[in-house]
């Protein structure tokens, strides 16, 4: 009970410290203070998660991650990936598949010359990581920066849509690489793995629709909803199955059920909050150690490079500016998701270094992320104190 206690009061500062500093947030840093959050009382700092505790971190970030996915999924069956047109989602799988192959194949050709010996699965998982960018930073400069115009809009619908390359991954590469987790009927036949996750979303969103009714209220249709969350994210990690995957079909689904539009506005300002309780779960999950620093350094600077050549990739296709690549320095939730599931699937040293790289990810593109969009779109003209307008 002690180690459950502790755990409630985690997510309850957690989600106090979101309430507190989301009010006044202006952009920048809030990342950091999570993981820092997470570390400080996680077995690195005052070890306020004593051995009781640690082993609900991971069920509770299967939760979050699966969240976070059925957010996605919700977000993709509103529209996000339609609104591009077919030369925008070219765009953004070039964009985020490029950037994955490029820190994955530097990460596991240049650890040597750090004196850092990197297997292929631990690249490939830190270029999952290092694939997608966030939200928060167009959000932060469409309402605190009144930021209005195209390359906005582009930008806003890329970011919206760019997680469906490394989710895609982390599915190949668990049907490839059985889980840890996995059993061993999954663990030995991948289409296994395949048949039981695309089954289990859309049961999900099946369930859902049956239950909620026809014109859900909006009262019930949430307590169906964290319900069916709660079943999926359990259900997923007892097969060994990746819940990222399993979250984004049921989100799908229960956006095409009747009466799953209900909850999708109202489900999407969700996805700040369960990202900043991830964020602390992950710093007290964090393993330092100076191998994974440097390997977390080192990715850090080629998604940074990666996202910024991308732009001329981005605005070739996509109709936008050559420069776009500095509107995606963000990292959001669902790339976080992404580096849990890989965790949550693999654990050992691929968790750990992965995760490093995550936090790593969090919290300089949290800083990055508003400025480089701030900076690129004051240059097209786009922001309202460029256009004469008001702030």
């Amino acid at each position: 009970m002690s180690g459950l206690l502790q755990l409630v009061g985690l997510i309850s500062l957690a989600f106090l410290g979101s309430s507190a500093l989301e009010h006044n947030r202006r952009g920048l840093g809030a990342a950091g203070l999570y993981v820092l959050l997470g570390v400080l009382v996680g077995p690195l700092g005052l070890s306020f998660i004593d051995g009781d505790a640690r082993p609900l971190l991971v069920p509770t970030m299967s939760l979050c991650a699966t969240w976070l996915a059925f957010v996605f999924g919700i977000r993709l069956r509103a529209g996000a990936a339609k609104r591009l047109q077919l030369r925008g989602v070219v765009a953004l799988v070039g964009e985020s598949g490029g950037v994955l192959l490029l820190v994955a194949s530097g990460v596991y050709w240049l650890a040597p010359h750090l004196g850092v010996a990197v297997t292929p699965q631990i690249a490939i998982g830190i270029g999952i990581a290092s694939a997608a960018s966030g939200q928060a930073a167009i959000h932060f400069a469409r309402l605190r920066l009144h930021a209005t115009g195209p390359l906005t809009s582009f930008l806003e619908n890329v970011v919206s849509a760019d997680d469906l390359v490394p989710f895609a991954a982390v599915f190949a590469l668990a049907i490839v690489l059985p889980g840890t987790r996995a059993p061993a009927l999954f663990g030995a036949h991948g289409w296994l793995i395949a048949v039981a996750t695309l089954g289990l979303g859309g049961l999900l969103g099946l369930l859902y629709a049956l239950a909620a009714g026809q014109a859900p209220s909006s009262d019930r249709g949430w307590v169906v909803l964290i319900g069916i969350l709660f079943l999926g994210a359990g259900t997923a990690a007892r097969l060994g199955l990746p819940e990222v995957v399993v979250g984004t079909l049921a989100g799908f689904a229960v956006a095409s059920a009747a009466g799953g539009r209900l909850l999708v506005r109202v489900v999407s300002t969700t996805e700040r909050p369960v990202t900043l309780l991830l964020l602390v779960l992950i710093g007290a999950r964090l393993a330092p150690s100076e191998p994974a620093s440097a390997i977390a350094l080192l990715a850090l600077g080629l998604r940074l490079s990666g996202k910024i050549l991308s732009g001329p990739v981005v605005g070739a296709l996509g109709g936008a500016s050559m420069d776009a690549g500095m509107g995606l320095l963000g990292y959001g939730g669902l790339a976080l998701a992404s580096a849990t599931q890989l965790d949550l699937l693999y654990g050992g040293s691929t968790g750990a270094w992965v995760l490093m790289a995550a936090a790593a990810h969090a919290i300089v593109g949290d800083i990055l992320g508003p400025v480089g969009t701030a900076v690129l779109l004051r240059r097209h003209g786009e922001l309202a104190a460029h256009r004469g307008e008001s702030p």
